[in-house]
């Protein structure tokens, strides 16, 4: 009886033993990348202008320091690059790399995918700002999403001489991919100035039309 009990001691031990082997040979459990394109351009800043500094290969691996997600068509990581911090672009509808051990969802595949905003009037005629509703516009995506907006004004049109507002919705999914959209919008009763901003502050920003 007692060399059946040393026996499953033994066995116990060896497969705890093991398990800790196994756990300290997989024990980087840190955020990463795994490159899965033949090369992709390793830049110094989170857009496809900055100055590439090297390439990184096919199933290479780098650790994730921080993700960017402001550019519709790409994820930006900021990796760990030969002891520096760099960054590299996956395309979000067509993963450039796999992820590891990503600290909110773990080894899960991630959606990168932005909300598709499929159509809506050219100019969205409402009574007042509280009147403001989102079923004109055609939103897909396979998760929860939020819309918001913001009310910008320009004094005079340059196609009809008078003033015009304009709104710019915000669709934000739960994994925090977001897609902007603008259109014209005409009040029958003027929103409240302190709520409107000016159009200047529009102008120039990158968005999809």
């Amino acid at each position: 009886m007692k060399k059946f009990i040393g026996l499953i001691i033994v066995a116990v031990l060896i497969f705890f033993g093991v398990k800790a082997c196994q756990k300290f040979m997989n024990k980087d459990d840190k955020w990463q990348v795994k490159i899965l394109e033949p090369f992709i351009n390793v830049r110094t800043e989170p857009n496809v202008y900055s100055y590439s500094v090297a390439r990184v290969i096919q199933d290479d691996k780098y650790y994730v320091l921080e993700v960017n997600l402001d550019d519709s068509k790409y994820v930006w990581y900021k990796i760990n690059y030969k002891g520096d911090a760099y960054w590299i672009a996956s395309d979000r509808e067509t993963p450039f790399v796999q992820e590891y051990n990503n600290p909110k969802y773990g080894n899960d595949p991630i959606d990168y995918v932005n909300p598709v905003v499929t159509h809506y009037e050219e100019v969205y005629n409402v009574k007042d700002e509280k009147s403001i509703e989102f079923d004109h516009l055609g939103i897909e995506d396979e998760h929860e999403f939020k819309v918001t907006y913001e009310l910008f004004y320009e004094p005079v049109n340059e196609e009809t001489g008078n003033p015009q507002y304009w709104i710019r919705y915000t669709i934000k999914d739960s994994y925090g991919n977001k897609t902007l959209k603008t259109q014209k919008i005409n009040f029958e009763i003027a929103p409240d100035i302190n709520n409107v901003k000016d159009m200047t502050e529009l102008t120039g920003k990158k968005e999809e039309k």
